[in-house]
């Protein structure tokens, strides 16, 4: 398939991802922003979790291996596109086997890396040096997590890695919580909010006891997101004796998320492992102050804004004192840091950002001008 003509600065893209995905970071931040900048086409690997865009195509898996692979080289086959980009490492692996099917060049070809080299599974760890080796560019998501992939698989990349920035849509956090937004409390019934699967990495069982340690009787404290340590943690909840005062809602949709964070007091991430979290910087969009992990991709966020304070890995009782201390400031200060927070995203973490970003490496793939990603990105 031949390359798309487009205008200059428009791109026809097809992004490939695992689903798409009310909670999905790919369909949130590199799609639905994009869509009235670029033409946008989606192939979802696995069935779509959310409604269609009318400005957006979509090719849909059916849920198995067979179906992916099938689905992939239909969208491959669908349009002429500029870019395809492609957000893991499972999904690249696949598109250079739906490329070698049909004999298709893969020098159009992005892919991103969402996280820290070391938090990913050992078989994709491979899967990724596999796909950079073929795969002209690829881009992380922030300089600590370019910083953590090995020197061995930097010299096996076709080309130097670039670093493009995660970002967040500032306007739609915004407009979501706006009118919930209410002024950080002084007394009883404050809310803690978090958001992150229930898996090890993201340690939420520090976060229930420094919650327990912390909070006075009628304080709350949010976990959103869903995962295997589920019953886990609310066993834990209930040995602690928060278990009426701690709500698992699951996974909820992307602006309902935004309206929570516009009546909470304050965020919390104990996350040992990141690449750069979109769920922090949307608590900051959404002007919330935060306690965070200390770990290389917090210290990004924790540099641009004193409204992210940072606390030892694993550390319960340093979390409780942290976030003891931050809910004990007067709420005039709490919302100043609230202010902060945001400037400090809309500065340095927008989408837009990003997908300028994004278009300038677009733009020297389509003119083959490998010479120069590096420096669009």
């Amino acid at each position: 398939m031949g390359r798309a003509v487009t205008t200059s600065g428009r791109f026809h893209v097809l992004h490939v991802v695992v689903q798409a995905g009310p909670a999905n970071s790919q369909w949130n931040e590199h799609c639905l922003p994009a869509a009235d900048r670029h033409v946008i086409t989606v192939c979802s690997l696995l069935p779509s979790t959310v409604a269609p865009d009318p400005r957006i195509r979509r090719y849909d898996g059916t849920g198995s291996r067979l179906g992916a692979l099938r689905v992939l080289r239909s969208a491959l086959r669908g349009g002429e596109y500029d870019v395809v980009h492609v957000h893991a490492p499972s999904s690249a692996a696949l598109l250079l086997v739906a490329a070698a099917l049909g004999r298709r060049r893969v020098d159009d070809v992005v892919l991103t890396l969402h996280n820290s080299w070391p938090n990913f599974r050992r078989r994709n760890r491979l899967l990724a040096a596999l796909a950079m080796a073929v795969i002209p560019t690829t881009v992380a998501c922030s300089s600590s997590a370019a910083a953590s992939v090995p020197r061995w698989v930097r010299r096996l990349a076709r080309r130097p890695m670039q670093v493009v920035t995660n970002g967040v849509d500032v306007e739609r956090v915004a407009r979501a919580g706006e009118q919930h937004h209410l002024c950080p409390s002084d007394g009883a019934g404050r809310r803690i909010v978090s958001v992150g699967r229930m898996i090890p990495i993201k340690d939420q069982a520090t976060l229930l006891t420094a919650f327990a340690s912390a909070s006075r009787p009628h304080d709350r404290l949010v976990v959103l997101g869903d995962g295997p340590l589920r019953a886990e943690l609310e066993q834990l909840a209930d040995r602690l004796g928060v278990a009426d005062r701690v709500e698992l809602p699951g996974l909820l949709p992307r602006d309902d998320v935004y309206r929570l964070l516009a009546r909470a007091d304050a965020y919390v991430s104990t996350s040992r492992g990141e690449g750069l979290p979109l769920s922090v910087l949307e608590a900051l969009a959404a002007r919330l102050p935060a306690v965070l992990s200390d770990i290389p991709p917090h210290r990004e966020v924790a540099a641009a804004t004193a409204a992210a304070r940072l606390v030892p890995v694993g550390d319960p009782r340093a979390f409780a004192d942290a976030l003891s201390r931050l809910l004990a400031l007067p709420s005039e200060q709490r919302a100043a840091l609230g202010r902060s927070a945001r400037k400090a995203v809309t500065d340095a973490f927008s989408v837009n950002s990003m997908t300028d970003g994004y278009a300038r490496i677009y733009a020297a793939l389509r003119r083959g001008d490998r010479q120069q990603i590096g420096a669009a990105a």
